[in-house]
């Protein structure tokens, strides 16, 4: 569990790089935060939300930074005259002001905004923000492979040429692979012990953790999924007063 500041994050990685690569880096990040801020407020349903502004640009950081340390320390492929038995490069490494946090992302709290100024802008919006886990192949090296074939890509080419290839839609549909590990496509043949300890568990309408999943299973609740929701929903509730009574004290 990380406490994730953008500014912070972002000024420690820049520092780290030398000054010809941190023109790059800002343009790189800022990019990366624009684009995908943009096409989250058009395609999420809580786009219209009081505080889904803040949400969306604090996570659009998160995964601005989870995007860096990937390509920063992604191998290099292999040469295209390698042998089928070469040894796969290994991963680069991160430089040492690189600050290296996650999966599990959590907002800062009003005692990190108190102590990073004298005189705080608090925004109500703060207290409102949820973690956030990211499941990417940086963190779970297991999950770099093809949920279709099997293959050492993640991202495969290969299935996806497949697919745009078939002529009907009937075809298509037989080929399903996602590449997205929020996808239940994505899990579709894996087996529970399989899946990478810490990682959330994706159903076709859900997602839990698994000490969530275990409680569930252990106490064999008799209520409705709503109102397990709903009871989840009230700790948050309970958990967010709480906040905002230990700032005010």
């Amino acid at each position: 569990m990380s406490t994730f500041e953008p500014h912070v994050v972002h000024t420690a990685i820049r520092r780290s790089l030398p000054p010809g690569e941190r023109s790059k880096f800002d343009t790189d990040w800022d990019n990366s935060v624009t684009t995908r801020l943009k096409a989250w407020k058009k395609s999420s349903k809580h786009s219209d939300e009081a505080c889904s502004d803040a949400q969306f640009d604090w996570a659009v950081n998160v995964v601005a930074y989870v995007t860096y340390l990937y390509s920063a320390t992604k191998p290099p492929p292999l040469p295209q005259d390698a042998p089928e038995d070469a040894e796969l490069p290994k991963p680069f490494a991160l430089r040492a002001g690189v600050p290296l946090l996650g999966p599990l992302f959590v907002p800062p709290s009003y005692i990190h905004l108190e102590k990073r100024s004298n005189a705080p802008m608090i925004e109500p919006a703060t207290a409102y923000l949820k973690p956030l886990h990211i499941v990417h192949p940086f963190y779970y090296p297991k999950l770099a492979l093809c949920p279709r074939c099997g293959g050492d890509n993640v991202w495969c080419k290969d299935c996806q040429d497949l697919k745009e290839k078939q002529v009907t839609k009937e075809e298509k549909k037989k080929i399903t692979y996602s590449c997205v590990t929020t996808n239940s496509l994505f899990w579709e043949r894996w087996e529970y012990w399989q899946i990478p300890r810490g990682a959330p568990l994706f159903f076709h309408k859900c997602a839990v953790t698994r000490d969530l999943l275990d409680l569930i299973l252990e106490v064999c609740l008799s209520s409705t999924s709503m109102g397990l929701a709903e009871n989840i929903k009230q700790l948050h509730l309970l958990e967010y007063h709480q906040t905002v009574l230990d700032f005010l004290e």
